[in-house]
């Protein structure tokens, strides 16, 4: 019998539901459960007696298996399986031969019918909400709204949008559900030292007390409860609790998975501008992305649902990519605004020492990469071409900054080739700008790509870039810089094109100079605050 069968016994009558374990996601997985429970098994404990009551149900010791049938019960594990799954499988075994399967959650589980109705009452549901009116908004007050800051290009464009926003005098929130990456103290360095407001989601066992209280769900959870991921409607129900203590006049997030939650979340609060940013493409381009608020599959209805409000709007930073999404979403072409990414100049004199510290001589040519190390930037193919210009310029030398799934791929690649000495493998950074600043080169052999902030810090160091011409690599690239630009999978005229900025130094150097000095005027913090404020607000006509 299937999993989804058994769950059908429990609906129609036939069995009796009881949750196994006390999972920090408990009160949400009952909220998502399309049947009722009959209490909680904490395994951690004996006795059949009720011990405690958690989200208005009993818990009892595992004791209390003694007292049920295991033709008519289902177990239902919300304890961890991937952790803890087998030794509970082997407990309740031992009071029977009781079936135990995991959770059923609608968003994910549910058939394409259903999730289809389901969207359609979501999107009721948000139509209804939006023209509630009760809402008043601080003024100048703007709620940023990420996952988390990590290693990456959204992640970068929101610490600058943050502090761009913060010179023109907004007040900003920055909503994370989780802490920093340890990779990124210098970015926090630089929102904290702007004044932004850092605000983290509590995590879910933190909750409990929140979700029990007469004041902490909202009305509409029972349409939001099945419609979401068990993560995704923790991180919407907060979030809402949060926008209703600050009211923010507009809220901006980016990526798919925070512009669902961010955006349905700020519907349910009120706020009356909300703006999302998408990624280089739309997510189908992206197999290895599955965790979203939603059904991978219910993305385009759900994205659908919020534009169809008023207020609502979505950008991209890049043209290329605003046309995957238009082209996605079924909407016209002009309908998603490409704002372009920001860059900003390091404060103070940089000292750079990374020749010496990799102990590469002054003269030696130095070519450097930085990507995460995935499909979409064709890792292997970088390893590749300093193989090539190696045979060019046996002197030369390369360091590769990222990491990321292919990483043992591109070891290996290495240790397999005569590179080993030649092309550093330094991991992820938290600054490429020392790199840039020494390096006579940036190669980038990417198939995919949105705004690349590696190439406008390229320019800012004037580093000479040399890089396939694919999303808004174009658009990122100065118009002195743009002869660096070859078509995608041409690897020859790559080679060529490299070959010819490494032997020409000088000449490369000064046209880097050139566009150093026109990206620091055209792509300022200031003025990438300012086009989003004007697109978030609706002053212009996207």
């Amino acid at each position: 019998m299937h999993n989804a069968d058994r769950h059908e016994e429990v609906i129609s009558g036939r069995r009796k539901a009881w949750a196994w374990g006390l999972s920090g996601n408990l009160p949400y997985l009952l909220l998502q459960s399309p049947y009722r429970f009959e209490g909680v098994i904490d395994g951690q404990s004996s006795g059949r007696n009720a011990l405690s009551n958690v989200a208005g149900l009993p818990v009892y010791g595992a004791d209390k298996l003694k007292d049920l049938n295991p033709a008519d019960t289902l177990i239902v594990v919300f304890a961890d399986l991937k952790l803890h799954g087998s030794a509970i499988f082997d407990q309740a075994r031992r009071y029977g031969p009781f079936d135990l399967v995991a959770p059923h959650i609608p968003a994910l589980h549910d058939v394409p019918a259903a999730l289809q109705a389901r969207t359609q009452r979501l999107g009721e549901m948000l139509i209804e909400k939006r023209h509630d009116t009760r809402y008043t908004a601080v003024p100048k007050r703007v709620a940023l709204w990420l996952h988390g800051l990590v290693k990456g290009g959204a992640e970068r464009q929101m610490v600058l949008l943050a502090c761009g926003l913060r010179e023109l005098g907004w007040d900003v929130d920055l909503i994370c559900t989780a802490k920093d990456s340890s990779q990124t103290t210098l970015w926090a360095d630089e929102l904290r030292d702007a004044g932004v407001n850092r605000m983290y989601l509590p995590d879910m066992r933190a909750s409990w007390d929140w979700l029990e209280s007469e004041s902490g769900v909202p009305e509409q959870v029972p349409t939001l409860a099945p419609y979401f991921t068990t993560r995704g409607l923790h991180d919407i129900l907060q979030t809402v609790d949060i926008l209703l203590e600050r009211r923010p006049e507009l809220v901006i997030s980016f990526l798919d998975d925070g512009n669902i939650a961010a955006g349905v979340a700020s519907v349910l609060a009120g706020v009356p501008n909300i703006l999302m940013s998408g990624r280089n493409a739309e997510p189908h381009h992206f197999t290895d992305l599955q965790y979203f608020p939603v059904a991978k599959s219910q993305l385009k209805s759900c994205y659908q649902a919020l534009l169809s409000l008023d207020g609502v709007a979505l950008v991209n930073n890049s043209q290329a990519g605003a046309e995957s999404y238009s082209q996605w979403l079924g909407l016209p072409d002009e309908a998603i605004e490409a704002i372009p990414n920001a860059v900003q100049a390091p404060t103070g004199q940089m000292v750079s020492s990374i020749r010496e510290q990799y102990g590469i001589a002054a003269g030696v040519p130095l070519v450097l990469g930085v990507m995460r190390l995935a499909d979409e930037k064709q890792p292997l193919r970088f390893v590749d071409m300093i193989t090539r210009l190696k045979t060019k310029l046996p002197e030369l030398q390369a360091i590769l900054l990222g990491d990321g799934p292919l990483y043992e791929d591109v070891r290996q690649a290495i240790d397999s080739s005569a590179l080993q000495s030649s092309l550093i493998m330094a991991g992820a950074q938290e600054s490429s700008l020392p790199y840039l600043a020494e390096a006579d080169l940036l190669l980038s052999t990417s198939r995919m790509e949105g705004m690349p902030n590696v190439i406008l810090e390229a320019q800012l160091m004037a580093c000479p870039v040399v890089a396939t011409n694919v999303g808004g690599v174009a658009e990122a690239l100065m118009s002195e810089m743009k002869v660096g630009l070859v078509s995608k999978d041409d690897w020859m005229t790559m080679e060529k094109v490299a070959l010819n900025l490494l032997l020409q130094k000088s000449g490369a150097k000064d046209i880097a100079k050139k566009a150093r000095a026109a990206i620091i005027v055209s792509r300022s913090v200031q003025e990438l605050a300012r086009r989003y404020i004007d697109a978030g607000l609706g002053r212009k006509n996207i």
